[in-house]
């Protein structure tokens, strides 16, 4: 879970510092009712609350004008997709987006839930448009869950395509690249400056990242990364994504960073 401010500076890293700290030791649950607002959650369960009783006019008037008629079309399959009751509702995700404009707050809320009922689970997810003192849902969809929500946090080979394990090899390849290189800067007593020569090393240039659900790839060619390869999240519902860049200083390292050595020439008179 994240809240994203666009007012940035200092001041926005030492919060988002505290943030983390604040976190640190909460379940999933705990974190969603720390990092999101209580009037958005409280939209947010709400309209499930209308889903669940299948009120098409009092979910409706959560929605910006013109939905009503959409809403009441997929209101009855939507409902097939939760689960029988007695339910459990858990918040899952929480992300943020704020902007300041004209004096009010312009704040767009994503807020996730798991419904479990019957040995079966739903994903509610609830996008929430707060401008000012006016808020409406301008997104609401459910979906079915194989095993809950922890099951779209897992990383599995399995069921993988020959696609996904050749991506892999290229992280390998590039780990095994730079320790080789720092081996070399260190050892061969052929680099001066070691330390600025080892921080090139870790550097990589240009990103090339797989949504490991998808086989998606990502292409970002301006971009740094350290370590050059990375595993990252976009958000804590979303796929795995698996990152490698180009690490320049290591490849250079390695083949042009060595001092021709010159065979010493004898001289025989006789």
């Amino acid at each position: 879970m994240r809240r994203e401010q666009a007012t940035g500076g200092a001041s926005g890293s030492v919060r988002l510092i505290l943030l983390c700290l604040l976190l640190l030791g909460c379940s999933r649950e705990q974190m969603v009712d720390r990092v999101s607002y209580p009037e958005d959650r409280a939209l947010a369960l709400a309209a499930i609350g209308d889903l669940e009783r299948g009120d098409a006019n009092a979910l409706a008037a959560k929605l910006p004008p013109g939905a009503a008629e959409t809403l009441v079309s997929t209101l009855p399959a939507m409902r097939e997709v939760l689960p029988p009751p007695p339910r459990a509702i858990k918040a899952v995700e929480a992300l943020y987006t704020e902007r300041l404009g004209g004096g009010e707050t312009k704040r767009q809320a994503y807020l996730a839930y798991e419904v479990e009922g019957g040995e079966r689970f739903a994903l509610v997810s609830v996008g929430i448009f707060r401008d000012g003192s006016s808020a409406w849902i301008n997104n609401f969809h459910i979906s079915p869950l194989e095993g809950g929500a922890a099951s779209l946090d897992a990383f599995t080979l399995t069921d993988k395509g020959i696609g996904h394990w050749l991506f892999l090899l290229l992280p390998l390849a590039v780990l095994a690249i730079t320790v080789i290189a720092l081996v070399r800067v260190w050892r061969s007593g052929r680099f001066r400056r070691r330390w600025l020569w080892s921080l090139g090393c870790l550097v990589g240039l240009m990103r090339i990242s797989m949504e490991w659900s998808s086989g998606q790839i990502l292409l970002q060619p301006f971009f740094v990364q350290l370590f050059s390869v990375g595993a990252y999240k976009p958000a804590l519902l979303a796929s795995w994504m698996i990152s490698v860049s180009l690490p320049p200083v290591a490849i250079w390292a390695l083949v042009h960073g060595r001092r021709r050595e010159t065979s010493p020439v004898a001289a025989t008179f006789d």
